[in-house]
């Protein structure tokens, strides 16, 4: 989880040439998804385990940090597009 996040943190904070940016995006889509299903597996693993109760907490955390990760980014972007599609109706 960490490297998938150190590589999406990588596309989106270097400015790389804009023809290698276009290539890149739906790499950037698949580990997204990909931290996402790592997260939920994650979180899974952690309540059905036997493990003491702040690693399973630390865990689950883990898990939702990865998984909340792709959800947000998506909520934000759909909240933005309803601000600029109704911004200019007051």
């Amino acid at each position: 989880m960490v490297v998938i996040l150190i590589l999406l943190l990588l596309f989106f904070f270097v400015p790389f040439p804009d023809t290698l940016r276009h290539t890149l995006f739906p790499a950037v889509g698949v580990l997204a998804l990909v931290l996402l299903v790592l997260g939920i597996v994650l979180i899974v693993a952690a309540a059905r385990s036997g493990l003491g109760k702040k690693h399973k907490v630390f865990l689950i955390l883990m898990g939702a940090a990865g998984a909340g990760a792709l959800v947000f980014s998506v909520l934000h972007n759909v909240f933005y597009a309803l601000e600029i599609l109704l911004g200019h109706l007051h």
